[in-house]
């Protein structure tokens, strides 16, 4: 969901210069929390729409909930960072889950390796950064599972890591339903994404309530 745009702050004409990691998280924290890093350069993040919102509102609240009542790790949701190193990128997904055994890698401004679900939800803007761009970082970095919500055309692509560690599809059968496999015995409807449940009856169907 970002832009690939390098910042020019309110004040400098000129781009900023090369930052390290530590620099650019430093600098983020008063200029700008909704920015990215990538090999030294800026990338501020793209506006969103009002249904973009709302699916990443739905999935942080439903997926919170669900690793909170079976103690299997937290969620994260942007504008926390996740630094991958492999790659030399700092990216803030939209939403992600890090298992219980990976959680001494959040530290108070990121998330030190990959996440064990990244999920992006498409903008006009973004289509080109998250289907090739973030797909190959995510990929290259050790992300266990990338989920692709395009609100446009209400279509949803999972993808999960092989034996060969490159992300591979998993399609959805016919009643609608994923299973992931990095967040123990979860499964969504998709039809969730565009239907607009409550979150209550999402945790009466994972029987959480």
């Amino acid at each position: 969901m970002t832009q690939m745009t390098t910042i020019t702050g309110p004040v400098r004409v000129q781009p900023l210069p090369k930052l390290s990691y530590e620099e650019f998280l430093n600098w983020s924290l008063s200029h700008a929390p909704h920015a990215e890093w990538v090999d030294g350069e800026v990338y501020l993040m793209a506006a969103v729409t009002d249904e973009h919102t709302w699916i990443t509102q739905f999935l942080i609240g439903t997926l919170t909930n669900y690793a909170e009542q079976k103690k299997i790790g937290v969620v994260k949701s942007d504008p926390f960072q996740m630094k991958l190193s492999a790659v030399r990128a700092g990216r803030q997904p939209d939403v992600m889950f890090i298992e219980k055994s990976r959680a001494h890698l959040v530290t108070r401004l990121y998330l030190d390796g990959p996440s064990n679900v990244a999920i992006e939800v498409i903008s006009d803007n973004s289509r080109r950064i998250d289907r090739v761009v973030k797909f190959q970082e995510y990929e290259a970095g050790g992300v266990g599972e990338y989920w692709l919500i395009d609100p446009d055309i209400k279509a949803v692509e999972f993808y999960q890591r092989s034996s060969s560690g490159l992300f591979e599809q998993v399609l959805v059968g016919s009643d609608g339903i994923y299973h992931s496999r990095e967040m123990q015995d979860l499964w969504i409807q998709t039809d969730w994404l565009w239907s607009h449940p409550a979150q209550f009856e999402v945790f009466k169907a994972w029987k959480l309530m």
